[in-house]
């Protein structure tokens, strides 16, 4: 037998070139306070029926996805992906809950468990992992699902360790289930059940209970926006399915202004008296959006899915917000006057001329310094494929050194970025600037012709290697580039030249 070639020359084949950082997609997150949606976790949903299945027929979620999911984009596309978090109110608390995973319990099964087992884990965030061991379950003489429950409360309290943990039967939460809570507010959680009595309540892992962590109500509400967008930042634009008071707005609409170009929080109000208030209190925050809804509608809805249906990936991908119709959905704006104030204060609504066209979203602003949504929706991807490109530079190398050729190679992802912001449409070549941009670009580089490169090329680009106090190295860089502004009205004179006989 030779001798292997691998003794003189070893290659190892293997494959590469993946995404290692996972980029932020256009979509849409609701923020909701139904115990189906778990603390702990973000859920993502692919369609109105799956969300239906989830939550209910009848539930506010599922009649906001059915909207979402079922607009039509002009290039005929639909959203493909919405998501939904739990958050609690400031000064909620809430203990960690194990929800049946399936519904439509038989009472005359329950009964016939005479000598079941039931193993329960919580993980208690101060002592670690505590079990009740339980067997001999008898729920014979039941005659209800609610004693069911009972019964099952009593054994496990009287473990050690398990005297706060109760249990329900809830008949409103999407077909019915069984819920068993930890009534101590912790940042606890169960883990998922074993034994036959577990199976039965549909509370197993193979069941695929819902599995929800405690939350001690020490968050404002800012900060549970924050906790959530920490377990998963993937959307685009998020929004409250509840009405909230004007200082939770404001709460919120400060966190996202401080973000800067992470999210776009998305706002509504039914009541024109309220929605004048409201745009008052938020005009300070940028990348906040405010919209003039008709009456249980959810109209917030239109700019999310809007967005949601933008692909950056392709060219000339940036959307305006205005025009964007929305033929079932009812308008809020019909005269010129209402149109008029309401334009003042960059709030969005749905409008109708006179012609025989489709009510559409009108005017696609934001509060705060940057008022166009389409040029804030373009920030957060810029910012987003920044983060992305340069992490996975990172994540592939072993090293990037502090020096010319390598600090070339974080300009060079930089570069690609700036070239696709130019196919896509979020930087704009060819840019007509005002006087005012044409001062600002010149403070900005001391070069009273720079304006000329951003006309031209899109952008101006620099970077240098810095050294922070500490002593650490950083690529520092700036990008001047030119926003994409959208045409949103026609005016033109039309002269007709003629001999009157």
């Amino acid at each position: 037998m030779a001798i292997p070639i691998s003794e003189y020359v070893n290659i190892q084949s293997y494959a590469t070139g993946g995404a290692l950082v996972a980029q932020k997609m256009t979509i849409g997150r609701v923020l909701t306070t139904n115990a189906l949606a778990p603390m702990g976790s973000v859920l993502e949903f692919t369609s109105a029926a799956n969300v239906r299945a989830y939550f209910g027929s009848q539930s506010k979620e599922y009649a906001f996805a059915d909207k979402y999911f079922k607009w039509v984009s002009k290039l005929f596309t639909k959203a493909k992906l919405l998501s939904f978090a739990r958050y609690t109110p400031t000064g909620t608390a809430i203990g960690a809950s194990l929800i049946s995973g399936i519904t439509g319990f038989s009472l005359s099964a329950l009964k016939a468990i005479t000598d079941g087992s039931f193993t329960l884990e919580y993980l208690d965030p101060n002592t670690g992992l505590r079990t009740c061991e339980l067997s001999g379950v008898d729920f014979s003489s039941a005659a209800s699902l609610g004693d069911v429950a009972t019964a099952l409360q009593t054994l496990i309290q009287a473990v050690e360790g398990f005297d706060t943990v109760t249990v329900e039967y809830n008949g409103n939460l999407n077909g019915g289930r069984f819920v068993i809570t930890n009534t101590v507010a912790e940042e606890g959680r169960f883990n998922p059940a074993a034994g036959t009595v577990a199976v039965a309540l549909g509370i197993n892992a193979a069941s695929a209970p819902i599995v929800s962590e405690g939350n001690p109500a020490t968050n404002t509400i800012a900060e549970e926006v924050d906790r959530i967008m920490d377990i998963s930042d993937n959307c685009f634009t998020f929004t409250f399915l509840d009405a909230q008071t004007e200082s939770t707005y404001v709460e919120v609409a400060s966190w996202n202004h401080d973000r800067n170009a992470d999210f776009m929080f998305m706002v509504q109000a039914e009541n024109l008296d309220e929605l004048l208030d409201l745009q008052i209190a938020l005009k300070p925050f940028d990348f906040c959006w405010v919209q003039y809804s008709a009456p249980n509608e959810m109209q917030i809805y239109e700019g999310m899915t809007a967005l949601a249906n933008v692909d950056y990936t392709q060219d000339h991908a940036a959307i305006s917000f205005m025009y964007q119709p929305f033929p079932n959905d009812t308008p809020v704006v019909e005269n010129l006057a209402l149109k008029r104030r309401l334009d003042a204060l960059n709030i969005n609504y749905l409008g109708l001329t006179g012609k025989n066209i489709d009510p559409f979203l009108q005017r696609g602003m934001c509060q705060g310094s940057i008022p166009d949504a389409t040029i804030c929706a373009n920030a957060i991807w810029l910012k987003d494929q920044i983060i992305v490109s340069v992490m996975s530079l990172f994540m592939r190398a072993n090293a990037i050194y502090a020096n010319a050729s390598d600090s070339a190679k974080i300009a060079a992802a930089c570069n690609q970025v700036w070239e696709q912001g130019l196919r896509n449409g979020c930087i704009l070549a060819g840019k007509t600037l005002t006087n005012d941009e044409k001062a600002s670009i010149e403070a900005l580089t001391g070069d009273n012709m720079a304006w000329n490169t951003i006309v031209n090329q899109g952008y101006i680009f620099t970077y240098e290697i810095s050294t922070a106090l500490d002593g650490t190295k950083y690529f520092s860089f700036r990008l001047i580039y030119g926003a994409c502004d959208t045409i949103r009205k026609v005016e033109g004179t039309n002269i007709a030249i003629t001999t009157t006989a």
